[in-house]
């Protein structure tokens, strides 16, 4: 399972990429890959972060809030995996 992270660097807000109702996922990097080029082709601000290391997307968006407190991204990435198995 691969997810899709947009990232504003210059608030430093991150969320789990939807399509308005439900969170995008995908099964292969190669999927999400072209979808995040797809994307950064709308020349907006917000990066786009790919990740294949959570199980759901709970785990993702706990990821994020992490990330918006000022966590670390690998202690971010693991407490979201611990708090959402």
């Amino acid at each position: 399972m691969y997810i899709i992270i947009r990232h504003n660097p210059v608030t430093n807000h991150r969320y789990v990429l939807t399509d308005g109702r439900n969170d995008r996922v995908f099964r292969d990097a190669q999927a999400a890959t072209l979808e995040g080029r797809r994307i950064q082709g709308w020349g907006s601000a917000h990066g786009v972060e790919i990740y294949g290391c959570f199980d759901n997307t709970r785990q993702a968006r706990e990821y994020c809030r992490l990330m918006g407190e000022g966590m670390s991204k690998a202690d971010a990435i693991q407490l979201a995996k611990e708090t959402f198995p």
